[in-house]
């Protein structure tokens, strides 16, 4: 296969995709975990925003691990503090199913798990718009569901 290569650089490309995305869809999230990649595109995707469609909202998905690195967590309140206002944010912190290699013995690992809310790593987020179980607009949330099966659903 012969390699072809386009007359636009990757930001142009970019800069086409998302005037698409924009103009096609009702509704746009950003699924923001934290590094450098999604953060990364939140900001390319937020520049964007301001510039050719101010009045549109996107969502902003965060999924807190609770047992993330502190520099992460750090990075992801920074970014919601400076960005809450111009997007719809949701800073999930659900126990859900999630993979783990740590064990021999349990295939899953629930994070925010309310049974074992003195085992946690660190506090709860305080913001209002984190999502927990007192604070759950997602009707699509089953206790303890698969991580990966709330992402899919998150959109709808």
């Amino acid at each position: 296969m012969r390699r072809e290569y386009l007359s636009q650089n990757v930001y142009e490309a970019l800069q086409q995709r998302l005037k698409c995305l924009f103009e096609e869809f009702d509704n746009l999230f950003v699924s923001f975990s934290g590094g450098k990649d999604s953060g990364l595109l939140l900001n390319l995707v937020l520049d964007f925003k301001r510039k050719y469609y101010p009045s549109k909202r996107i969502g902003v998905f965060h999924q807190d691990f609770e047992a993330q690195y502190t520099v992460t967590t750090e990075y992801a309140e920074r970014t919601f503090q400076r960005i809450e206002k111009e997007v719809e944010p949701y800073w999930v912190c659900l126990p859900m199913a999630t993979r783990t290699a740590l064990s021999n013995y349990e295939m899953y690992w629930y994070p925010w798990d309310d049974t074992k809310e003195d085992a946690w790593v660190r506090p709860m987020p305080k913001h209002p718009y984190v999502i927990n179980l007192q604070n759950n607009p997602m009707i699509t949330y089953r206790y303890k569901m698969h991580q990966e099966d709330l992402a899919k659903q998150f959109g709808r």
